[in-house]
């Protein structure tokens, strides 16, 4: 029997293997176990000495780096970083990754098996840094006008990708929701949305669709913040529209026909209470309520 420990778990040993697909597509390495004090510039750079020895003795689950120089860093977050130990540990990880302005993508289990038109989570976001990376490069020799956004949602087209705007994930399922709304199986064509932050800065939303008079099909979510070109509200709305798919999906073959209206208005009264809104979009007529 072997005495040795495996260097990775099995939920790290996934996140490496998609991390080297995804990198290694635009030609860059993917190192794991890498100390934290061997990336960011922590000597002589005047942090206290909790941040420093923290520095000095943790490490980043995995490292991208092109050639020699890391570009950005990906934690998978088990069961175990519901410890209060772990969480200050993540916390100062986070203050350190903020203070060098290093980029710091922090993952779950749910960014790797499910696979949204030919992209897990986990790749779809490496994806997004590189073209972010290219899309300012390409705004800074002036070929994009300097008052225009990056989205990722307007990419038309991807080396490789079969499908037009290959990064907009839920047209597949919002195309479905409006076909349904079309052939009578739906009131809405489009769902509604309310996304709001938390306390602990996490995103919380809620997406919802009229199937029929008074009753809705409803979804909750919640995603969290990110040290990475990523925005965690497009990416939860993103997601919660495949969700309520499932959940309308669902209904009609078990003819369940959702919720009432009363379980709806008490879903957003939480909503409006407990968290501050960064995103909604609310039908009128029939998707109001």
């Amino acid at each position: 029997m072997s005495l040795v420990k495996d260097l990775l778990n099995r939920h790290e040993a996934s996140t490496h293997q998609k991390l080297l697909k995804a990198a290694g597509e635009h030609g860059a390495a993917v190192y794991p176990k890498i100390r934290l004090a061997d990336v960011l510039p922590v000597e002589h750079s005047g942090i206290d000495d909790v941040l420093f020895q923290f520095a000095l003795q943790a490490h980043f689950d995995f490292v991208v780096a092109e050639g020699v120089t890391p570009v950005f860093a990906v934690e998978f977050d088990g069961p175990t970083h519901l410890d209060q130990g772990q969480k200050a540990r993540d916390r100062k990880k986070f203050a350190l990754c903020q203070l060098f302005e290093f980029p710091l993508l922090r993952i779950t289990a749910r960014y790797l098996p499910t696979v949204y038109r030919g992209y897990d989570l986990l790749s779809w976001c490496v994806e997004q840094w590189f073209l972010s990376r290219a899309f300012d490069a390409a705004q800074a020799r002036g070929d994009i006008p300097p008052d225009e956004s990056f989205d990722p949602m307007m990419i038309v087209a991807g080396s490789g990708r079969p499908h037009p705007f290959p990064m907009w994930l839920s047209v597949e399922p919002r195309s479905a929701i409006r076909r349904l709304a079309e052939n009578g199986h739906c009131r809405d064509a489009v769902p509604s949305l309310w996304i709001g932050v938390a306390e602990d800065r996490s995103y919380r939303g809620i997406m919802w669709l009229r199937l029929g008079e008074s009753r809705w099909a409803i979804t909750e979510s919640s995603a969290r913040a990110q040290l990475f070109p990523v925005d965690p509200p497009q990416l939860l709305g993103e997601i919660m529209a495949f969700e309520l798919l499932q959940r309308v999906e669902t209904s009609q073959k078990q003819r369940r026909f959702g919720v009432d209206e009363r379980v709806l208005r008490k879903s957003l009264e939480r909503y409006a209470t407990k968290y501050k809104m960064v995103m909604a979009c609310s039908l009128g007529g029939a998707g109001a309520v």
